[in-house]
């Protein structure tokens, strides 16, 4: 159930209505495009430059990722994604309960097993992404006088 509400720049955007989203932006004085933001946000699994796109339809990748960014930065909009979760039940223990029904699933592909048990053990802080940095050139460093 949704419906297509026009702008006041003549965009439409599709908005889903019903108790779940009342719930979620309840009080929080969201505007139309940041709750076309959380929806999508949370309907992409969580790729923000996608759900800037779809929410505020900018003219380029890199507008959207970076509109992305700054909605994702708003305060009233990380507590409408942080209630939503919440409305839904979706905790980190589910979703780690959930990955790691696929890995030890008969079923799952080999690839994808590998996939869920490299995002549960990134989740529960097994593997570390470490990065390389180096440096060429002269380090000067002065303790004082």
């Amino acid at each position: 159930m949704s419906k297509k509400i026009t702008t006041t720049d003549d965009k439409q955007l599709a908005v889903i209505d019903g108790d779940f989203w009342h719930d979620v932006f309840l009080d929080l004085n969201l505007s139309l495009g940041q709750k076309l933001f959380v929806q999508e946000y949370l309907a992409n699994g969580g790729n923000a430059t996608k759900a800037s796109y779809k929410a505020y339809n900018p003219t380029n990748e890199n507008s959207s990722a970076s509109m992305g960014s700054r909605t994702l930065r708003i305060v009233k909009v990380q507590r409408a994604i942080d209630r939503a979760l919440e409305v839904a039940q979706i905790t980190p223990e589910w979703i780690k309960k959930n990955i790691k029904a696929i890995a030890t699933n008969s079923k799952t592909k080999d690839a994808t097993k590998l996939n869920a048990l490299t995002t549960l053990g990134k989740a529960e802080g097994i593997f570390v992404e470490r990065k390389l940095v180096g440096h060429v050139g002269k380090i000067e460093v002065n303790w004082g006088d």
